[in-house]
Formats: C-alpha cells, structure tokens, sequence
C-alpha cells in the first residue's frame, strides 16, 4: 500500500478510501487498530472519516463495469 492509492476492503464493501499514511507498526489511539490510516466521505454524516486499518483487511480498488440501474448507465 502506498499513500495516495485508493483501496477498499477485501470483501469489496464498505466506502472506497484513500490511503494517507502507511506505518511499520500498528497503532491504536482511538480510530482503529492498524498500520494503514485511511479517508473517505461519509455521505451520511456529510464529513470526511479517518481510521487505521490492518494491511490485511484492504485490497487496491478496481472500478468495475457500468452498470445500467432503471435504464441509466452509470458512470
């Protein structure tokens, strides 16, 4: 993982983040447990979450296909 590079977790739900930090060790103080600090927009809360996540639970997103929903395309 490297920052900058846009990840989400290896089940392929959950919100897609961008990695800001990557560690040698893990950290815990209090927004996750992990060596990976990761943002994203939480449109619910309209505002931007951080968290530390293990290496392991995270893989690099690779958008998909379009797919059509009620006879639009998405983008």
């Amino acid at each position: 993982m490297d920052v900058g590079e846009t990840v989400q977790f290896i089940t392929g739900k959950g919100p897609v983040m961008t990695v800001t930090e990557v560690l040698t060790e893990v950290k815990d103080i209090g927004i996750g447990v992990g060596n990976v600090r990761c943002k994203w927009w939480d449109d619910t809360e309209k505002k931007f979450k951080e968290y530390y996540f293990m290496t392991k639970e995270l893989r690099s997103y690779e958008e998909g296909p379009p797919v059509r929903v009620g006879g639009h395309r998405s983008t």
